[in-house]
Protein backbone atom coordinates (compact mmCIF):
# COMPACT_ATOMS: atom_id res chain seq x y z
CA UNK A 1 0.00 0.00 0.00
CA UNK A 2 1.52 3.34 -1.03
CA UNK A 3 2.54 5.62 1.80
CA UNK A 4 0.06 8.44 2.45
CA UNK A 5 1.52 11.83 1.57
CA UNK A 6 2.20 13.94 4.65
CA UNK A 7 0.57 17.38 4.62
CA UNK A 8 2.06 20.54 6.06
CA UNK A 9 5.61 19.23 6.42
CA UNK A 10 6.97 20.78 3.23
CA UNK A 11 6.43 17.83 0.93
CA UNK A 12 5.62 19.16 -2.53
CA UNK A 13 7.50 22.39 -1.89
CA UNK A 14 10.36 23.24 -4.21
CA UNK A 15 13.80 24.17 -2.90
CA UNK A 16 13.27 27.65 -4.29
CA UNK A 17 10.07 28.07 -2.26
CA UNK A 18 11.78 26.84 0.92
CA UNK A 19 14.66 29.26 0.39
CA UNK A 20 12.22 32.14 -0.05
CA UNK A 21 10.45 31.08 3.14
CA UNK A 22 13.76 31.03 5.08
CA UNK A 23 14.61 34.50 3.76
CA UNK A 24 11.25 36.16 4.46
CA UNK A 25 9.46 34.35 7.26
CA UNK A 26 11.27 35.88 10.23
CA UNK A 27 10.50 39.54 9.63
CA UNK A 28 8.77 40.20 6.29
CA UNK A 29 5.11 41.35 6.34
CA UNK A 30 2.58 38.61 5.75
CA UNK A 31 1.43 40.25 2.49
CA UNK A 32 4.98 40.08 1.07
CA UNK A 33 5.33 36.43 2.02
CA UNK A 34 2.00 35.52 0.41
CA UNK A 35 2.98 37.41 -2.72
CA UNK A 36 6.37 35.64 -2.94
CA UNK A 37 4.73 32.24 -2.38
CA UNK A 38 1.68 32.73 -4.56
CA UNK A 39 -0.69 29.80 -4.47
CA UNK A 40 0.21 28.91 -0.86
CA UNK A 41 -2.20 29.63 2.00
CA UNK A 42 -1.00 31.34 5.18
CA UNK A 43 -1.93 28.33 7.32
CA UNK A 44 0.05 26.04 5.02
CA UNK A 45 3.05 28.37 5.11
CA UNK A 46 3.01 28.46 8.93
CA UNK A 47 2.90 24.66 9.20
CA UNK A 48 5.88 24.28 6.84
CA UNK A 49 7.78 27.04 8.67
CA UNK A 50 7.31 25.31 12.04
CA UNK A 51 8.49 22.01 10.53
CA UNK A 52 11.57 23.82 9.21
CA UNK A 53 12.27 25.32 12.63
CA UNK A 54 11.47 28.89 11.56
CA UNK A 55 9.72 31.46 13.74
CA UNK A 56 8.38 34.97 13.37
CA UNK A 57 10.40 37.76 14.95
CA UNK A 58 7.65 40.28 14.21
CA UNK A 59 5.50 40.17 17.32
CA UNK A 60 3.17 43.04 16.51
CA UNK A 61 -0.26 42.24 15.15
CA UNK A 62 -0.34 41.29 11.48
CA UNK A 63 -2.33 43.62 9.25
CA UNK A 64 -5.37 42.03 7.67
CA UNK A 65 -6.34 42.48 4.03
CA UNK A 66 -8.59 45.46 4.81
CA UNK A 67 -5.90 47.34 6.73
CA UNK A 68 -3.37 46.67 3.97
CA UNK A 69 -5.83 47.93 1.34
CA UNK A 70 -6.83 51.20 3.03
CA UNK A 71 -3.26 52.03 4.08
CA UNK A 72 -1.85 51.78 0.54
CA UNK A 73 -3.01 54.61 -1.82
CA UNK A 74 -2.06 52.61 -4.93
CA UNK A 75 -4.06 49.56 -3.81
CA UNK A 76 -7.01 51.76 -2.86
CA UNK A 77 -6.93 53.46 -6.27
CA UNK A 78 -6.91 50.02 -7.90
CA UNK A 79 -10.01 49.14 -5.86
CA UNK A 80 -12.04 51.98 -7.40
CA UNK A 81 -10.60 51.39 -10.89
CA UNK A 82 -11.67 47.75 -10.65
CA UNK A 83 -15.26 48.88 -10.08
CA UNK A 84 -15.21 49.88 -13.77
CA UNK A 85 -18.48 48.88 -15.41
CA UNK A 86 -20.07 48.04 -12.06
CA UNK A 87 -19.31 45.46 -9.39
CA UNK A 88 -21.40 43.78 -6.70
CA UNK A 89 -20.35 43.66 -3.05
CA UNK A 90 -19.56 39.98 -3.57
CA UNK A 91 -17.29 40.82 -6.53
CA UNK A 92 -15.33 43.29 -4.40
CA UNK A 93 -15.14 40.90 -1.44
CA UNK A 94 -13.75 38.08 -3.57
CA UNK A 95 -11.27 40.29 -5.45
CA UNK A 96 -9.74 42.02 -2.41
CA UNK A 97 -10.34 39.38 0.29
CA UNK A 98 -12.30 41.73 2.55
CA UNK A 99 -15.58 41.43 4.42
CA UNK A 100 -18.86 42.98 3.27
CA UNK A 101 -18.83 45.50 6.12
CA UNK A 102 -15.28 46.52 5.15
CA UNK A 103 -16.29 46.99 1.49
CA UNK A 104 -19.11 49.28 2.60
CA UNK A 105 -16.67 51.34 4.68
CA UNK A 106 -14.41 51.83 1.66
CA UNK A 107 -17.36 52.85 -0.52
CA UNK A 108 -18.22 55.57 1.98
CA UNK A 109 -15.02 57.44 1.04
CA UNK A 110 -14.67 57.56 -2.78
CA UNK A 111 -11.79 59.45 -4.45
CA UNK A 112 -12.00 63.22 -4.73
CA UNK A 113 -14.37 64.30 -7.49
CA UNK A 114 -16.07 60.89 -7.54
CA UNK A 115 -19.24 59.47 -6.09
CA UNK A 116 -20.47 55.92 -5.56
CA UNK A 117 -23.64 55.16 -7.54
CA UNK A 118 -25.80 52.10 -7.14
CA UNK A 119 -27.84 50.53 -9.93
CA UNK A 120 -31.15 50.97 -8.14
CA UNK A 121 -32.98 48.53 -10.39
CA UNK A 122 -30.82 45.57 -9.40
CA UNK A 123 -32.01 42.62 -7.35
CA UNK A 124 -31.30 43.16 -3.62
CA UNK A 125 -27.96 41.59 -2.75
CA UNK A 126 -26.82 41.72 -6.37
CA UNK A 127 -26.85 45.49 -6.83
CA UNK A 128 -23.92 46.82 -8.84
CA UNK A 129 -21.92 49.78 -7.58
CA UNK A 130 -20.15 52.31 -9.80
CA UNK A 131 -17.52 54.95 -9.13
CA UNK A 132 -18.76 57.92 -11.18
CA UNK A 133 -17.98 61.64 -11.48
CA UNK A 134 -19.73 63.79 -8.90
CA UNK A 135 -22.23 65.91 -10.84
CA UNK A 136 -21.86 68.76 -8.35
CA UNK A 137 -18.28 69.14 -9.55
CA UNK A 138 -19.14 68.72 -13.24
CA UNK A 139 -18.85 71.79 -15.47
CA UNK A 140 -20.86 71.45 -18.70
CA UNK A 141 -18.84 71.94 -21.85
CA UNK A 142 -19.58 74.76 -24.25
CA UNK A 143 -21.58 73.63 -27.27
CA UNK A 144 -20.81 74.65 -30.83
CA UNK A 145 -24.43 74.83 -32.01
CA UNK A 146 -27.43 77.03 -31.32
CA UNK A 147 -31.15 76.51 -31.79
CA UNK A 148 -34.27 78.41 -32.77
CA UNK A 149 -37.78 77.28 -31.80
CA UNK A 150 -40.82 77.59 -34.04
CA UNK A 151 -43.27 80.41 -33.38
CA UNK A 152 -46.51 79.85 -31.46
CA UNK A 153 -44.97 76.96 -29.45
CA UNK A 154 -45.23 74.55 -32.37
CA UNK A 155 -43.25 71.28 -31.93
CA UNK A 156 -40.42 72.21 -34.25
CA UNK A 157 -36.81 73.33 -33.84
CA UNK A 158 -33.94 74.41 -36.08
CA UNK A 159 -30.42 73.43 -35.03
CA UNK A 160 -27.75 75.77 -36.39
CA UNK A 161 -24.13 74.66 -36.81
CA UNK A 162 -21.27 76.97 -37.88
CA UNK A 163 -20.54 76.68 -41.61
CA UNK A 164 -16.77 76.79 -41.04
CA UNK A 165 -16.60 73.36 -39.38
CA UNK A 166 -14.08 71.34 -41.36
CA UNK A 167 -15.91 68.01 -41.12
CA UNK A 168 -16.79 65.86 -44.10
CA UNK A 169 -19.60 64.22 -42.17
CA UNK A 170 -21.71 64.44 -39.05
CA UNK A 171 -23.60 61.69 -37.23
CA UNK A 172 -26.83 62.08 -35.27
CA UNK A 173 -27.55 59.25 -32.82
CA UNK A 174 -31.18 58.89 -31.62
CA UNK A 175 -31.25 57.59 -28.03
CA UNK A 176 -34.36 56.05 -26.46
CA UNK A 177 -35.80 53.30 -24.28
CA UNK A 178 -33.20 53.40 -21.50
CA UNK A 179 -35.40 51.85 -18.77
CA UNK A 180 -33.04 53.37 -16.24
CA UNK A 181 -33.72 52.07 -12.73
CA UNK A 182 -35.34 48.83 -13.93
CA UNK A 183 -33.69 45.44 -13.38
CA UNK A 184 -33.43 45.03 -17.19
CA UNK A 185 -31.45 48.26 -17.63
CA UNK A 186 -28.16 47.55 -19.43
CA UNK A 187 -25.81 50.13 -18.01
CA UNK A 188 -22.78 48.97 -19.99
CA UNK A 189 -24.64 49.44 -23.29
CA UNK A 190 -25.70 52.95 -22.35
CA UNK A 191 -22.23 53.89 -21.10
CA UNK A 192 -20.69 52.65 -24.35
CA UNK A 193 -22.99 54.92 -26.36
CA UNK A 194 -22.29 57.89 -24.08
CA UNK A 195 -18.54 57.29 -24.30
CA UNK A 196 -18.67 57.13 -28.10
CA UNK A 197 -20.71 60.34 -28.39
CA UNK A 198 -18.48 62.15 -25.92
CA UNK A 199 -15.20 61.12 -27.53
CA UNK A 200 -16.23 61.73 -31.17
CA UNK A 201 -16.38 65.45 -32.09
CA UNK A 202 -18.60 64.85 -35.13
CA UNK A 203 -21.21 62.73 -33.27
CA UNK A 204 -24.32 64.28 -31.68
CA UNK A 205 -27.54 62.82 -30.32
CA UNK A 206 -31.21 63.37 -29.63
CA UNK A 207 -33.51 61.74 -27.07
CA UNK A 208 -36.67 59.99 -28.26
CA UNK A 209 -38.42 59.06 -25.01
CA UNK A 210 -38.50 56.55 -22.12
CA UNK A 211 -35.59 57.45 -19.86
CA UNK A 212 -36.26 56.47 -16.24
CA UNK A 213 -38.61 53.55 -15.66
CA UNK A 214 -41.67 55.01 -13.87
CA UNK A 215 -42.26 54.35 -10.18
CA UNK A 216 -45.47 54.52 -8.19
CA UNK A 217 -45.24 57.59 -5.98
CA UNK A 218 -47.69 57.57 -3.10
CA UNK A 219 -49.03 61.03 -2.37
CA UNK A 220 -46.88 62.92 0.12
CA UNK A 221 -44.81 59.79 0.80
CA UNK A 222 -41.26 60.96 1.53
CA UNK A 223 -39.73 57.51 1.01
CA UNK A 224 -41.21 57.17 -2.50
CA UNK A 225 -40.25 60.71 -3.41
CA UNK A 226 -36.74 60.26 -2.04
CA UNK A 227 -36.23 57.11 -4.12
CA UNK A 228 -37.30 58.93 -7.29
CA UNK A 229 -35.11 61.92 -6.42
CA UNK A 230 -32.10 59.56 -6.15
CA UNK A 231 -32.96 57.99 -9.51
CA UNK A 232 -33.28 61.45 -11.03
CA UNK A 233 -29.87 62.48 -9.66
CA UNK A 234 -28.13 59.35 -10.97
CA UNK A 235 -29.83 59.67 -14.37
CA UNK A 236 -28.76 63.30 -14.67
CA UNK A 237 -25.21 62.42 -13.68
CA UNK A 238 -25.06 59.71 -16.34
CA UNK A 239 -26.24 61.97 -19.19
CA UNK A 240 -24.58 65.22 -18.10
CA UNK A 241 -21.26 64.59 -19.94
CA UNK A 242 -23.08 64.66 -23.31
CA UNK A 243 -25.56 67.43 -22.51
CA UNK A 244 -23.69 69.77 -24.86
CA UNK A 245 -24.22 67.23 -27.66
CA UNK A 246 -27.93 66.57 -27.18
CA UNK A 247 -29.72 68.60 -29.87
CA UNK A 248 -33.34 68.03 -28.79
CA UNK A 249 -35.49 65.67 -26.72
CA UNK A 250 -39.08 64.51 -26.49
CA UNK A 251 -41.20 62.74 -23.88
CA UNK A 252 -42.08 59.07 -24.16
CA UNK A 253 -44.57 56.90 -22.28
CA UNK A 254 -42.46 56.89 -19.11
CA UNK A 255 -42.22 60.68 -18.99
CA UNK A 256 -45.98 61.02 -19.56
CA UNK A 257 -46.63 58.72 -16.59
CA UNK A 258 -44.23 60.46 -14.22
CA UNK A 259 -45.35 64.00 -15.02
CA UNK A 260 -48.72 62.97 -13.56
CA UNK A 261 -47.30 61.08 -10.56
CA UNK A 262 -44.48 63.37 -9.44
CA UNK A 263 -42.28 65.17 -12.00
CA UNK A 264 -40.66 64.57 -15.39
CA UNK A 265 -36.92 64.01 -14.88
CA UNK A 266 -36.09 64.44 -18.57
CA UNK A 267 -37.82 67.82 -18.65
CA UNK A 268 -35.76 68.90 -15.61
CA UNK A 269 -32.57 67.69 -17.31
CA UNK A 270 -33.33 69.66 -20.49
CA UNK A 271 -34.17 72.81 -18.56
CA UNK A 272 -30.92 72.50 -16.60
CA UNK A 273 -28.81 72.27 -19.76
CA UNK A 274 -31.00 74.39 -22.10
CA UNK A 275 -31.98 71.59 -24.48
CA UNK A 276 -35.18 71.96 -26.58
CA UNK A 277 -37.78 69.60 -25.07
CA UNK A 278 -41.17 68.57 -26.47
CA UNK A 279 -44.06 66.55 -25.11
CA UNK A 280 -45.30 65.56 -28.58
CA UNK A 281 -43.75 64.27 -31.84
CA UNK A 282 -41.59 66.95 -33.36
CA UNK A 283 -39.95 68.13 -36.55
CA UNK A 284 -36.33 69.27 -36.52
CA UNK A 285 -33.95 70.76 -39.06
CA UNK A 286 -30.18 70.70 -38.94
CA UNK A 287 -28.59 73.62 -40.78
CA UNK A 288 -24.97 72.92 -41.67
CA UNK A 289 -22.61 73.85 -44.52
CA UNK A 290 -25.43 75.38 -46.57
CA UNK A 291 -27.59 72.24 -46.23
CA UNK A 292 -30.84 71.60 -44.40
CA UNK A 293 -31.41 68.05 -43.12
CA UNK A 294 -34.92 67.40 -41.80
CA UNK A 295 -36.10 64.95 -39.12
CA UNK A 296 -39.49 63.87 -37.86
CA UNK A 297 -39.33 62.07 -34.53
CA UNK A 298 -42.10 60.10 -32.82
CA UNK A 299 -41.78 57.96 -29.73
CA UNK A 300 -44.04 55.38 -31.34
CA UNK A 301 -46.03 52.36 -30.26
CA UNK A 302 -46.19 48.88 -31.72
CA UNK A 303 -46.57 45.28 -30.50
CA UNK A 304 -44.86 43.89 -33.61
CA UNK A 305 -42.53 40.93 -33.13
CA UNK A 306 -40.91 40.22 -36.51
CA UNK A 307 -38.48 42.75 -37.97
CA UNK A 308 -40.57 43.10 -41.12
CA UNK A 309 -43.66 43.96 -39.08
CA UNK A 310 -41.67 46.43 -36.99
CA UNK A 311 -40.34 48.36 -39.98
CA UNK A 312 -43.78 48.26 -41.63
CA UNK A 313 -45.27 49.89 -38.52
CA UNK A 314 -42.70 52.68 -38.79
CA UNK A 315 -43.21 53.06 -42.56
CA UNK A 316 -46.97 53.33 -42.13
CA UNK A 317 -46.46 56.12 -39.59
CA UNK A 318 -43.96 57.93 -41.81
CA UNK A 319 -46.43 58.08 -44.73
CA UNK A 320 -48.85 60.07 -42.57
CA UNK A 321 -46.33 62.91 -42.30
CA UNK A 322 -44.86 65.32 -44.82
CA UNK A 323 -41.54 64.39 -46.34
CA UNK A 324 -38.47 64.51 -44.11
CA UNK A 325 -34.97 63.20 -44.80
CA UNK A 326 -35.29 61.04 -41.67
CA UNK A 327 -38.23 59.52 -39.84
CA UNK A 328 -37.23 58.31 -36.34
CA UNK A 329 -39.36 55.94 -34.25
CA UNK A 330 -38.67 54.25 -30.91
CA UNK A 331 -40.51 52.06 -28.36
CA UNK A 332 -40.10 48.95 -30.57
CA UNK A 333 -36.76 48.05 -28.91
CA UNK A 334 -34.78 47.09 -31.99
CA UNK A 335 -32.23 48.59 -34.38
CA UNK A 336 -33.53 48.74 -37.95
CA UNK A 337 -33.14 51.16 -40.89
CA UNK A 338 -34.97 51.30 -44.20
CA UNK A 339 -34.52 53.54 -47.24
CA UNK A 340 -37.72 54.48 -49.07
CA UNK A 341 -38.55 56.73 -52.02
CA UNK A 342 -41.08 59.53 -51.57
CA UNK A 343 -42.53 61.79 -54.24
CA UNK A 344 -42.21 65.41 -53.21
CA UNK A 345 -43.81 68.39 -54.89
CA UNK A 346 -41.40 71.11 -56.00
CA UNK A 347 -43.47 74.28 -55.69
CA UNK A 348 -40.91 76.33 -57.61
CA UNK A 349 -40.50 74.08 -60.66
CA UNK A 350 -44.08 72.77 -60.47
CA UNK A 351 -42.78 69.25 -60.63
CA UNK A 352 -42.83 65.99 -58.64
CA UNK A 353 -39.39 64.82 -57.59
CA UNK A 354 -38.36 61.53 -56.05
CA UNK A 355 -36.48 61.90 -52.78
CA UNK A 356 -34.92 59.34 -50.46
CA UNK A 357 -36.37 59.07 -46.97
CA UNK A 358 -34.60 57.02 -44.30
CA UNK A 359 -36.70 55.37 -41.61
CA UNK A 360 -34.86 54.58 -38.37
CA UNK A 361 -36.01 52.40 -35.47
CA UNK A 362 -33.87 53.05 -32.41
CA UNK A 363 -32.46 50.27 -30.19
CA UNK A 364 -32.98 50.07 -26.44
CA UNK A 365 -30.68 49.70 -23.44
CA UNK A 366 -32.50 46.62 -22.15
CA UNK A 367 -30.94 43.24 -21.34
CA UNK A 368 -32.45 40.29 -23.19
CA UNK A 369 -32.43 37.86 -20.24
CA UNK A 370 -35.70 38.06 -18.25
CA UNK A 371 -37.19 40.42 -20.84
CA UNK A 372 -40.58 39.84 -22.45
CA UNK A 373 -38.81 38.78 -25.66
CA UNK A 374 -36.84 36.11 -23.81
CA UNK A 375 -39.95 34.79 -22.05
CA UNK A 376 -41.83 34.56 -25.35
CA UNK A 377 -38.94 32.83 -27.11
CA UNK A 378 -38.47 35.71 -29.55
CA UNK A 379 -35.21 36.52 -31.29
CA UNK A 380 -32.73 38.84 -29.61
CA UNK A 381 -33.23 42.35 -30.96
CA UNK A 382 -30.33 44.12 -32.66
CA UNK A 383 -28.26 45.97 -30.06
CA UNK A 384 -26.17 48.16 -32.33
CA UNK A 385 -27.03 51.75 -33.14
CA UNK A 386 -29.09 53.41 -35.89
CA UNK A 387 -27.44 56.67 -36.93
CA UNK A 388 -28.25 59.48 -39.31
CA UNK A 389 -25.12 60.11 -41.41
CA UNK A 390 -25.04 63.66 -42.79
CA UNK A 391 -22.52 64.61 -45.48
CA UNK A 392 -21.01 68.04 -46.03
CA UNK A 393 -21.83 67.83 -49.74
CA UNK A 394 -25.54 67.44 -48.96
CA UNK A 395 -25.74 63.64 -49.05
CA UNK A 396 -27.52 61.80 -46.27
CA UNK A 397 -27.51 58.13 -45.32
CA UNK A 398 -27.99 55.81 -42.36
CA UNK A 399 -25.35 53.89 -40.45
CA UNK A 400 -25.62 50.84 -38.20
CA UNK A 401 -23.17 48.78 -36.21
CA UNK A 402 -20.96 48.92 -33.16
CA UNK A 403 -20.09 52.25 -31.59
CA UNK A 404 -16.47 51.06 -31.69
CA UNK A 405 -16.34 51.20 -35.49
CA UNK A 406 -15.37 54.76 -36.35
CA UNK A 407 -14.27 56.15 -39.69
CA UNK A 408 -12.20 59.26 -40.47
CA UNK A 409 -14.40 62.34 -40.30
CA UNK A 410 -12.17 65.41 -40.60
CA UNK A 411 -11.02 66.81 -43.91
CA UNK A 412 -7.40 67.63 -44.54
CA UNK A 413 -6.27 70.46 -42.30
CA UNK A 414 -9.41 70.18 -40.23
CA UNK A 415 -10.00 70.52 -36.55
CA UNK A 416 -12.77 70.17 -34.06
Amino acid sequence: MPEKKKVGLGFGWSDEEKNKLKELYASAPRADILKALSGRSWDGIRRVAVNMGLSRLQKEKEKNAYEILVSDPAKLENFFVYMGGGKTLRDLQAKFDVKEEEVKKILESPPKGKKIARDLGSTPGLARFYCVPDLKQYSPKNRIWSYKLAENDKPAVAILFPDDLSWRRMRIVPLADFWFGHKLFDRSSMEEKIGWILSSPHVFCCFNGDGIYPRRIRKENEEDQGEWDRLDEEFTRLLAPIAHKMLWAQAGCFEDVMVERYYDSMKNFCEKFDIPYFRTPLSAEIHWAGNIFSFHCVHGKSASVEKGAKINAALKSSLKEDFHNYFVMSHIRDSITKKTIRRVEDIFDFDLKEREQHVLITPSCINYDESREAKRGQLIASRGQSNADLQRDGGYFTGMGSTKELEPFITKGGGQ
